[in-house]
């Protein structure tokens, strides 16, 4: 009885595991970036300049290019950055360990036509959250 609840409980958690990785499976679109930097301040850019500020999660490669440009207010400088990812993925949990970076990205909500991820900048010190709708 103990095996059978054991190999039940691991085969749902493969599957499980299985499912999420079928729903990053797409093109999302990029609908606001969020950067807490070192100090504490956050800044949003919501509007995006181009149309090519998409991520893409194939079976077995992930590619990305998004550009986001914050100017804060009250404030006389810009934050801009770029998020260029072409990597193999894998997903463990709730992270996408990527084969040819220093980071992985935390998977922090997903459904079928949402997704939230974030990393740490470690050169910059700026902790960037993507909220994405699926195309």
């Amino acid at each position: 009885m103990k095996v059978s609840i054991f190999i039940i409980s691991i085969f749902l958690l493969f599957s499980c595991s299985k499912q999420s990785e079928k729903k990053l499976v797409g093109t999302w679109v990029v609908e606001r970036v969020e950067i807490k930097d070192g100090a504490g301040f956050v800044y949003y850019d919501t509007l995006f300049e181009t149309n090519s500020n998409a991520v893409t999660f194939s079976q077995d490669s992930l590619h990305a290019f998004v550009c986001f440009q914050f100017t804060p207010l009250a404030s006389n400088f810009e934050v801009s950055d770029t998020l260029v990812i072409n990597s193999k993925w894998s997903k463990s949990n709730d992270l996408i360990a990527l084969t040819n970076k220093n980071y992985s990205l935390k998977l922090e909500f997903l459904s079928k036509n949402q997704l939230v991820f974030n990393y740490y900048d470690y050169s910059k010190y700026r902790l960037k959250t993507f909220f994405l709708r699926k195309n």
